[in-house]
């Protein structure tokens, strides 16, 4: 695991940063712990609810919560301290900081640490917190992205999507994150590009999806029955080689083409539609299921597209947010539904961040969503903790 970097775990907070109150989870059941992060937390007007790691990873994976700070003694984080650190240090959960309780067993450059149980000290760690950028964009030349994917930068999550109709688990979505040691997190949507500029969509696509298919063969996906939705640029897709490589890849971790989806990013337009046919019809015939993904108004020439072997679609995030509304572009949502069921075409909708949001898709007929309201990108080890707490909710 790639731990964030330092410097902007300790850098000092802004005004701004300290306008909100102290929402405070505390994993520890020492008493002089829980006494002292109390008395701290009542001294500023804050809360504090004690919970198992098990729990506080639960909560982490909801983006409905809105903490300030996750206070982890080490002694009772139950082996899921390095999924705690990385649920706090992604940018889904930007604000969330993380604070260690005891001094640490190793030496490590992650998150802060509160070396004894006193309350001068709980309180000025309190007084730190952690905003990760959502928007950084470094500059990476070639070389550094060679270094990027020859190194351990590049980690997977698993964003979950569920039916609409009963709440089920449909799959996940395999999503990269790049932790660079000098930048922190940068988000894909930013880096993946630069790697396609650079000739690297095979080398990137090849590491995400090898890693992807080994978390999927291994113990925190065993028995809950997660097809996985793996992201394949439009150059790698049209390949000739991409179907064979991959169901060597799958065939030789004992895995069914039932458990691997596809999803078509098309961050550039489609301009041999016959290859890419003859791509997606190879995959078909092997049993694999295949969307396009991020539909939108940027997705080009939609109507020919529609006219390929494919399984599915997703709805871009941008034109969920319309739905409902009574501006521009708030019926295109509504119509590429109508045509995608026309065509017994899965439809999943991206970005759902609230009940009213999941209501007003279920009404149109879309059959599965994934977004903030279900579950934030998952590190691997979260990802049966929230099954569980999602199941659950729903008795």
């Amino acid at each position: 695991m790639q731990l964030p970097n330092p410097d902007s775990l300790n850098a000092v907070p802004t005004r701004t940063d300290m306008s909100r109150p102290l929402d405070v989870l505390l994993v520890s059941d020492d008493p002089r712990w829980t006494a002292s992060v109390r008395e701290a937390v009542a001294a500023e007007g804050g809360i504090v609810e004690t919970v198992s790691a098990r729990a506080a990873v639960a909560r982490l994976a909801s983006a409905g919560t809105r903490l300030s700070h996750v206070l982890v003694d080490q002694n009772g984080a139950d082996g899921l301290l390095g999924t705690l650190t990385e649920l706090t240090s992604d940018t889904a959960s930007a604000g969330v900081t993380l604070l260690l309780l005891g001094a640490p067993r190793t030496p490590h450059p992650g998150p802060r640490v509160i070396p004894s149980a006193d309350r001068q000290s709980i309180a000025a760690s309190l007084a730190v917190r952690h905003f990760p950028s959502e928007h950084n964009k470094p500059t990476l030349p070639a070389a550094e992205l060679l270094e990027v994917v020859s190194g351990e930068m590049i980690e997977t999550r698993y964003q979950p999507i569920v039916r609409l109709d009963d709440r089920e688990a449909a799959a996940v979505e395999v999503l990269a994150r790049l932790n660079h040691p000098t930048h922190g997190t940068v988000t894909p949507d930013w880096f993946v590009p630069r790697f396609e500029d650079a000739g690297l969509s095979f080398t990137l696509t090849n590491l995400v999806s090898t890693r992807a298919l080994a978390d999927l063969t291994g113990p925190f996906f065993r028995g809950l029955g997660l097809p996985m939705a793996l992201n394949y640029p439009l150059k790698v897709l049209s390949h000739p080689d991409a179907a064979a490589r991959l169901d060597e890849r799958r065939a030789s971790l004992g895995l069914t083409p039932e458990q691997v989806q596809i999803e078509l990013t098309e961050s550039r337009p489609v301009e041999d539609f016959a290859a890419l046919g003859r791509s997606l019809e190879h995959l078909r015939a092997m049993g694999y299921r295949i969307s396009i993904d991020d539909v939108g108004p940027a997705v080009k020439n939609l109507r020919r597209l529609l006219t390929l072997p494919f399984t599915g679609l997703k709805l871009d995030k941008g034109i969920v947010r319309l739905i409902g509304t009574h501006g521009p572009g708030a019926a295109i949502a509504p119509r590429v539904i109508e045509q995608a069921r026309n065509l017994g075409l899965t439809v999943v909708a991206e970005g759902v961040e609230t009940r009213d949001m999941w209501d007003k898709l279920r009404a149109l007929g879309v059959q599965e969503a994934q977004g903030y309201f279900i579950a934030r990108p998952l590190p691997v080890a979260a990802v049966p903790v929230w099954l569980e707490a999602w199941r659950a909710a729903g008795d």
